[in-house]
């Protein structure tokens, strides 16, 4: 109950509804008070997930199947006066994901190239239990930085997939597009790159997944 009403959008507070009670009471089942869910109730649901998706994250690993490292910087206005933070997503194979947790990164640090491979490196290790030659690989956002790290982690790990995130470039084209500076000539770079695309594949429309690998270049050219 307490997962439901964290991940339903509403508030604990609806939890001492009168209403909602009465529904539990005509049941048998005992309804946890808004300050039970949010504290206690909270806490002890949230221990059992992790041990759920912990008992899943190392099946995967121990059977070779391994899970993608995929990682995005951001700041929450709210959190320490823009605190910077790095959300961890593992990506199955199969589909789906492990939100793995969220890092509070050090504002006074550089963050450099060195910075995130060694950063990537302690985050490979803690979920691979030191075993990241099980992993896939890593994705990240495409500044240059990242994408130096990138090319770093892939040598330092052979067996790993390094790249940048395709979704992250077709949002800023998307940005870039719906900017007034030059959109006409913004539309028209597009169009004759995705032009030059389907000739050059034989397709009129990209299958799933084609030509990802060019969205980051179309991206620099503006």
């Amino acid at each position: 109950m307490v997962l439901f009403v964290a991940s339903a959008g509403v508030t604990f507070a609806c939890l001492d509804n009168p209403y909602i009670r009465a529904v539990f009471a005509s049941f048998d089942a005992v309804c946890p008070t808004a300050k039970h869910a949010r504290t206690t109730g909270l806490r002890d649901a949230y221990g059992e997930l992790r041990q759920v998706v912990g008992a899943e994250l190392d099946d995967l690993l121990q059977n070779g199947v391994g899970v993608m490292l995929c990682t995005d910087g951001w700041r929450h206005k709210h959190a320490a006066a823009g605190q910077p933070l790095l959300n961890l997503v593992l990506l199955k194979p199969s589909g789906g994901a492990i939100f793995q947790g969220v890092y509070s990164l050090d504002q006074g640090e550089s963050k450099t190239k060195q910075f995130y491979v060694d950063m990537h490196n302690k985050m490979a290790d803690e979920v691979s239990s030191g075993h990241p030659e099980q992993l896939l690989g890593v994705i990240m956002d495409g500044p240059s930085v990242n994408r130096a790290a990138l090319h770093d982690l892939a040598i330092q790990h052979p067996t790993w997939i390094c790249m940048t995130c395709c979704v992250h470039s077709m949002n800023l084209i998307c940005k870039d597009l719906s900017n007034d500076n030059s959109t006409f000539g913004k539309h028209t770079q597009v169009g004759v790159f995705l032009k030059q695309v389907n000739v050059e594949t034989g397709y009129k429309a990209l299958p799933p997944g084609h030509g990802c690998c060019n969205v980051s270049r179309l991206r620099k050219n503006f």
